[in-house]
């Protein structure tokens, strides 16, 4: 598997719309006293402990989709990235704070029934949380953090000029084995194709605009 098909896969923590890798993995709170570090931004540290938790779950997530994840080149690469994911994360959520950008209570209400719905009810959604050992209260925080960063890269990045040709739905569509035998007919996926697309165009954006806070910022990495 290349790189592009890594980072195109992987669920990023800055990314419009992103519910499920941000919210149940933002919370960090519970780590701070950890000694080991693997970055620092700004002075700010990033633990190994808060890292070793998002690497865990990208590498499962990786892994139920058929990614071979004991591949020493998907490793490396799926690695890198929840370190630079991290590291932007972090450059964001400073801007945030210098910013006061904030969520209200119902807009973190609606978020929440929205999830709550997603998962399948609030049974379904308690389960969740339990596996990823954090409590409704952590899970609320978490959802006013990924509103405010949706809020602060609406914000700086316009996605509203994002266009989908006909040519690039066919392209991915042939890159992503369209045209194996069996697979389904284009008409039947474009919608789909196009929603992804999309996404991908989003995150090139995001990915630009976070490097221009990158270049600003002091970014220290000691992981090996």
């Amino acid at each position: 598997m290349n790189k592009d098909k890594i980072v195109s896969i992987i669920v990023v923590l800055v990314v419009l719309g992103a519910v499920a890798y941000g919210l149940f993995g933002m919370d960090n709170s519970i780590f701070k006293s950890a000694s080991a570090n693997v970055a620092t931004v700004n002075g700010v540290a990033i633990t190994k402990a808060v890292f070793d938790t998002q690497l865990n779950t990208a590498t499962e997530s990786f892994k139920q989709q058929g990614v071979d994840v004991a591949s020493a080149d998907n490793a490396k690469l799926i690695k890198d990235q929840v370190l630079n994911d991290l590291i932007s994360n972090e450059l964001v959520m400073q801007e945030i704070a210098k910013l006061k950008i904030t969520a209200t209570e119902e807009e973190v209400a609606a978020q929440f029934q929205t999830v709550e719905t997603q998962a399948g009810g609030k049974e379904a959604l308690v389960a969740e949380l339990a596996k990823a050992s954090i409590t409704e209260v952590q899970f609320r925080t978490n959802i006013a953090r990924q509103i405010a960063i949706q809020k602060y890269l609406s914000q700086n990045i316009d996605t509203t000029g994002i266009t989908v040709s006909d040519a690039e739905i066919q392209a991915f569509y042939n890159e992503n084995g369209g045209t194996a035998e069996g697979a389904p007919a284009l008409t039947e996926v474009k919608a789909q194709i196009t929603q992804q697309v999309t996404v991908n165009k989003q995150q090139a954006l995001i990915a630009t605009f976070v490097a221009t806070l990158r270049e600003k910022a002091t970014v220290v990495v000691t992981l090996e």
